[in-house]
């Protein structure tokens, strides 16, 4: 649990896992880039068929756009969608691109634990939903300790003083601060 006053989104956490310095120069900077796939993606998320998705894995009830706050763990963010299937509320999250790695698993499993906060109701299963197919995504106790370490780990970043060293990988090429990073 985040005992700090830093207030972190999945979003962030995200961010973290891809690149500590990234997270860092993003919130602790003056330099707020605006990307052509920050564009993109903005648009694209105006025109997701959010009913059409939540028939495709028996949901009855869809909510987009929810926003979710935790006091006691230090989180906030704006969830793509909430569907309801049977009684349980689920959380969706749509992304662009068709591999969905670690860092979008422990985003999803962190609005997982923000709508279980939020409503105080177990979630045992999200989605993750691509151009191509829908992830689903088993929320167990192990996936939620472990994003909870991260999102621990996420707080620690942006309480340090300096940015995290680089750690040059094939993100680099379309980091909007590669020009300010020194890789």
């Amino acid at each position: 649990m985040n005992h700090n006053n830093t207030i972190v989104t999945p979003v962030m956490v995200k961010v973290y896992l891809q690149c500590p310095r990234q997270l860092w120069l993003s919130y602790k900077t003056w330099y707020k880039p605006v990307t052509q796939a920050m564009v993109y993606g903005k648009k694209i998320h105006e025109k997701i068929p959010w009913n059409e998705i939540a028939g495709k894995i028996g949901g009855s009830e869809v909510k987009s756009n929810v926003v979710l706050e935790s006091e006691r763990y230090g989180l906030r963010g704006v969830l793509d969608a909430l569907v309801r299937v049977s009684e349980e509320w689920r959380p969706i999250e749509y992304k662009h691109q068709t591999v969905i790695g670690r860092p979008e698993k422990i985003q999803t499993t962190l609005y997982a634990i923000l709508v279980e906060d939020t409503l105080g109701r177990p979630v045992t299963k999200a989605y993750i939903v691509t151009p191509v197919r829908i992830h689903h995504v088993k929320i167990t106790g192990s996936l939620r300790e472990k994003a909870l370490r991260i999102l621990e780990e996420t707080v620690e970043v942006l309480e340090k003083p300096l940015p995290p060293l680089p750690r040059p990988s094939k993100l680099c090429k379309t980091c909007p601060f590669k020009n300010y990073c020194y890789i």
